[in-house]
This record gives C-alpha cells, sequence and structure tokens, in this order.
C-alpha cells in the first residue's frame, strides 16, 4: 500500500504523539508512545523491541473504527465512547490482545451500571448481546447487569438468529431465572386483584340495598375478573412490573363504566390492605372490658362463668373454647382456637395466624409495586461462567505492507 494513500484521523493527526499507528485499512494514527507502553504491556514490548517513530511506523491487525475506540478509550484527555452493539466486540477483542484489563474490565462494568436505567441504553435494548460479551470475557458483573434485563423482556425477543450465540448452561440458567421470576411476580400480583375483588364485591352486594352511583357494579367484577385471567398469561410472556402497568392503563381498564363510573384502574390503584390481626397474646385482661359491667370480665356477676346466670354466653362458652374437657379461666391467654372448631366464639376473640397460608401476605397497590420494583433492582445469581479464552500471543509479528 501506498503512503500517499493513507488516510490520517482526525482525532489524532500529526504532532499529537511521537509513534505512528498504521491499520490493516491503511488508516494512520498518531499517539504519544509512553501512553501506549503504560496501558499496555504489549505495545511496551514491541516499542522496545524496535525504534517505532513516525517515519517508521507500528503496523496493527486492527482496522480504523478499532483503534480509534481503543486509543480513545487509554488516552485521558478524550471523551470515553458510549456503547456499541457493532463495535464492542473488535474493542474486547484489541483490549485482550493488547492486555488492557481498563477496557474489558474497568469501563465496560463502569458504563453498565452508570446506564442501566437509561431507556435507550444498549443494555436494554440488546440485552442478549451484553449477555455474550459478559460470558465470552469472563465478565461477572457485565452478564449480571445483562441477566436482569433478559429476565423481564418479552419471551419472543429472546429468539433472535442474528443474536451471538450464548452457551446451554446459560441458556438453562436463564430458564431458570424467568421460571423463578414469573412464580414471584404472579403470587404478588394475583393476591393484589383478588384483595380487589374481595373488597369490591361487598361494596356491590351493599349497593342492592341502598343504591349509590358510586359503588363497583357487576360489570366491573367481570372485568377485574378478566385483569386476573390477562396477568395470569402476561407474566408467563413478560413479567415484569411495567408489562403490568401498561396492561392496568391500557384503554380496556382506563375506561369509565358506564352503570357506575368506575375503573378497574381506579379500582385496583385504591386497594389496600385488610387490617393487621390483634396479636396473639393480649396479656390475662384480654377479655376485659366487653361485657358492659365495668372491669368483670364476660360472666357479669357471678363467679362461675358457666353457671352465674347473667353471663352473656352462658353454656356456650365451654363449646367456644375448642377444649370442652378444660376449664375456662377468663382471666387466662385467649385458647388457640383450631379449625374445625364449631359453637360460638367469645366476642373480642383474637383470630390466630398459623403461618399455613401459601404465598406472600395481601397487601395494597403501593405495597406490592415497591416490592416488585426492589426484586427487579437486585442483581441476579450467576451461573457457572467457563473459563475465558486465552488471548492471542502478545509475541505476533507486526503486519508489513508489500
Amino acid at each position: 500500500m501506498d503512503r500517499q494513500n493513507r488516510a490520517v484521523s482526525k482525532e489524532f493527526p500529526p504532532g499529537y504523539g511521537d509513534v505512528a499507528l498504521v491499520t490493516r485499512d491503511n488508516c494512520v494514527f498518531y499517539f504519544p508512545q509512553f501512553l501506549l507502553s503504560h496501558t499496555s504491556p504489549v505495545f511496551r514490548d514491541m516499542l522496545q523491541s524496535q525504534n517505532y517513530s513516525i517515519d517508521n511506523p507500528l503496523h496493527v491487525n486492527e482496522d480504523r473504527t478499532t483503534i480509534d475506540l481503543y486509543l480513545h478509550h487509554i488516552d485521558p484527555t478524550k471523551p470515553t465512547p458510549n456503547l456499541d452493539k457493532d463495535t464492542i466486540f473488535g474493542l474486547l477483542d484489541a483490549s485482550r490482545r493488547y492486555q488492557t484489563p481498563m477496557i474489558s474490565q474497568t469501563w465496560l462494568s463502569d458504563q453498565l451500571i452508570a446506564r442501566d436505567n437509561t431507556v435507550n441504553s444498549v443494555v436494554h435494548e440488546q440485552p442478549m448481546v451484553i449477555l455474550n460479551v459478559g460470558e465470552e470475557y469472563n465478565l461477572p458483573h457485565v452478564v449480571q447487569v445483562a441477566l436482569r434485563e433478559i429476565i423481564m423482556v418479552d419471551a419472543t425477543s429472546l429468539i433472535n438468529p442474528q443474536e451471538h450465540s450464548i452457551s446451554h448452561g446459560m441458556w438453562r440458567h436463564i430458564i431458570r431465572l424467568r421460571v423463578e421470576r414469573h412464580k414471584f411476580l404472579s403470587n404478588h400480583l394475583i393476591r393484589l386483584l383478588l384483595r380487589t375483588l374481595q373488597t369490591t364485591e361487598p361494596l356491590y352486594q351493599a349497593s342492592l340495598l341502598t343504591p349509590n352511583f358510586g359503588s363497583p357494579c357487576p360489570r366491573c367484577i367481570d372485568a377485574i375478573r378478566d385483569l386476573i385471567l390477562e396477568v395470569s398469561g402476561l407474566m408467563a410472556e413478560a413479567p415484569s412490573w411495567e408489562r403490568f402497568e401498561r396492561l392496568l392503563r391500557s384503554g380496556k381498564y382506563t375506561r369509565a363504566c358506564a352503570q357506575c363510573n368506575n375503573t378497574v384502574c381506579s379500582l385496583v390503584q385504591n386497594t389496600r390492605a385488610p387490617p393487621p390481626p390483634p396479636s396473639p397474646n393480649q396479656g390475662a385482661n384480654w377479655m376485659s372490658g366487653m361485657t358492659g359491667f365495668g372491669s368483670q370480665p364476660l360472666t357479669g356477676f357471678g363467679t362461675d362463668p358457666f353457671n352465674s346466670g347473667p353471663s352473656i354466653f352462658g353454656a356456650f362458652l365451654p363449646q367456644a373454647t375448642g377444649f370442652p374437657n378444660q376449664s375456662y379461666n377468663p382471666y387466662a391467654a385467649p385458647p388457640q382456637f383450631q379449625p374445625q372448631t364449631t359453637g360460638l366464639i367469645p366476642q373480642g376473640t383474637p383470630p390466630r395466624h398459623t403461618g399455613n397460608v401459601a404465598g406472600p401476605p395481601v397487601a395494597d397497590y403501593e405495597s406490592v409495586k415497591r416490592s416488585i420494583q426492589q426484586k427487579e433492582s437486585e442483581l441476579p445469581e450467576l451461573p457457572n461462567l467457563p473459563p475465558p479464552r486465552p488471548s492471542p500471543s502478545p509475541l505476533f509479528k507486526p503486519v508489513r505492507p508489500l
């Protein structure tokens, strides 16, 4: 190739450095020799082996785009370029060949952290590309950031023949993470919608006795049931809070009902958690003050709760305790009621939570939103990454022009 036909870099023109680098597509870059030696041991060995200079340029195997990106990253006076899915593999190959970990480990990880909340970042647009980069170059944090996005994207976007291939073990790990996230979101969202249905139906039944235009109607109740079915299918395709809110704010669920003027979206967003159950240990005087007879607990006037006559519960108390053969002490802690207990339960008895209910406790809309968004912000666990691919030998022979 003729020197007269060489293109000259606009970012690294003559006079910028004391050594010239010529790419395989015949473009010359001028760069400080001490900075090349400081950032790359490969360049240091090559520059020490021969007296490369402006008149005796060093020929490299990369094209002009890759070398331009590489020099921008190692030059502290130049702005660092953003991620580009079309050039990132060539840049990382060059950083591995010239043993420059500040690009593959430091810059890439830092940029992913800084841009992981940016909508138009490469991580959001091409998470499979970033995952392939992290697995190919053994970058654990890059893999975690990419997996966090891949868990939430639509399942159809994961199958693209143009994407770089990833290992079979990584595919298995992705499937497992998506199944776990689907279970987590479905458990929270379905319980939230069931709670909405639980609070809406009594309002409708009450409106049958006392008509109220603002009370939910059967159409709203049916729409909530439809939403439950849609959420069940949606979470299998794209388990994310963003997709749920997009569905909830769609025209179908934000359109005011012609019969009651309610919207399903407002009913769900106004869902409140049920009041917490009283503590099971209320102390010795847990039943005092319930009879309307001052400090007398339950029995009224007598000392025997079963034969005192004025007792407000009378002979039903033994059956209510759940332990018919045991004596009843009104000052003792509340008895532990069993689910199969029959008979009249004393007024004010605190319910017992056995802890056997599956799934998270039912909460309001905002609590469920915070819980899911916190889960989505967490970095997922790592699979067993393969060992990094060995880098090319640093002692390669530079390409000489014919």
